[in-house]
C-alpha cells in the first residue's frame, strides 16, 4: 500500500467454509519498497511478486523476511502476474510503455532476467494472463486494452500491440477513457473460448466485464469510490484499485476508497 510494505495473513476457513477469518495479527510484513506498492501476484508455490512506485518489482516468499529478487525499471512498475502455466516466468508492465517478460530460472547459471519485451507506445498500468498462458492483455493510462500473443515455451512475446478495448461510457462525463487499474483474465486465450471473460476496472469507479470471444461488455458494475476527483487522480499513478472474480465466477469484489 502508499506505507510502501507488503502484509501476508494466514487465512481460515469457519462454519463448514462458509466464513473467512483473517488471523489478527499478519504473518510477515515485506518491507522493501521506497515507495507505494501497487500490485501484487502470488503465484501457485507461494512466491510473491510487489510492483511499486520507486521503479522496482521485488520476488517474496512468506517463509523469509528477506527479498528474493529485485528487478529494475527504467520508469514506475505499476503491476506484475505470474504465468499460469509457468510460474518461473512472470510479467510486468511500466509507464515507459513497454511489457516485459521475466525468466527467474534462465538457463546456465545466469541470473533472472528480462528475456523479451514489447512496446504498446502507451503507459502500462495493468496486466492480466490467460489461464493457458497464450494471451496477456495490457490495460493503459488512457483506457484502453492491448492484446499481446505469448509463446511460454520459447519464452517470447511473439506478436503484440493490438487494440481490443477502449474501456469507456457510450454517453456522460465517462465518454473519454479513464487510467485501468486492474485487469483479470478467466478462460483460455487460445481458441474462441466462449465462456473466457476479461474484468476491467477503471479510475471513473467503475468495473466492466467483457466476453473475450466478441469482446462485447456483458456486464457494468459501480458503487466502489475513489476519494480524490477524475482530473486529479488521472495524473495520481498511487490509484491502482482492483478488482477480482471469485473462484466460482460467480461473485466480484471491489476494493474502494
Amino acid at each position: 500500500g502508499a506505507c510502501g510494505r507488503v502484509f501476508v495473513w494466514d487465512v481460515s476457513l469457519e462454519d463448514r467454509g462458509e466464513a473467512v477469518r483473517l488471523d489478527p495479527e499478519p504473518r510477515r510484513v515485506f518491507d522493501g519498497h521506497d515507495g507505494e506498492v501497487l500490485d501484487i501476484s502470488v503465484s501457485q508455490e507461494g512466491l510473491l511478486l510487489s510492483a511499486g512506485t520507486d521503479n522496482f518489482v521485488r520476488l517474496w516468499h512468506p517463509s523469509s523476511d528477506a527479498c528474493l529478487g529485485e528487478f529494475a525499471h527504467p520508469h514506475i512498475a505499476t503491476c506484475a502476474a505470474f504465468l499460469p502455466t509457468n510460474q518461473e516466468l512472470f510479467l510486468t508492465g511500466c509507464l515507459d510503455g513497454k511489457v516485459r517478460l521475466f525468466d527467474l530460472k534462465p538457463p546456465g547459471t545466469a541470473p533472472p532476467q528480462v528475456v523479451s519485451e514489447t512496446d504498446t507506445r502507451g503507459c502500462v498500468t495493468a496486466v492480466a494472463v490467460s489461464d493457458d498462458s497464450v494471451t496477456v492483455v495490457a490495460g493503459l493510462f488512457e483506457g484502453k486494452c492491448m492484446a499481446l500473443e505469448l509463446d511460454a515455451e520459447r519464452r517470447k512475446i511473439v506478436q503484440g500491440g493490438k487494440s481490443i478495448v477502449s474501456v469507456k461510457s457510450s454517453r456522460g462525463r465517462n465518454a473519454k477513457g479513464h487510467k485501468v487499474t486492474g485487469l483479470q483474465y478467466v478462460g483460455g486465450g487460445r481458441r474462441r473460448d466462449l465462456e473466457a471473460r476479461l474484468l476491467v476496472m477503471t479510475l471513473d469507479s467503475r468495473v466492466r466485464m467483457y466476453r473475450v470471444a466478441d469482446l462485447n461488455l456483458t456486464c457494468k458494475y459501480k458503487g466502489h469510490l475513489n476519494t480524490g476527483s477524475i482530473a486529479e487522480a488521472r495524473h495520481a499513478v498511487s490509484t491502482q484499485i482492483r478488482a477480482c472474480l471469485s473462484p466460482c465466477s460467480g461473485f466480484v469484489a471491489s476494493g474502494s476508497e
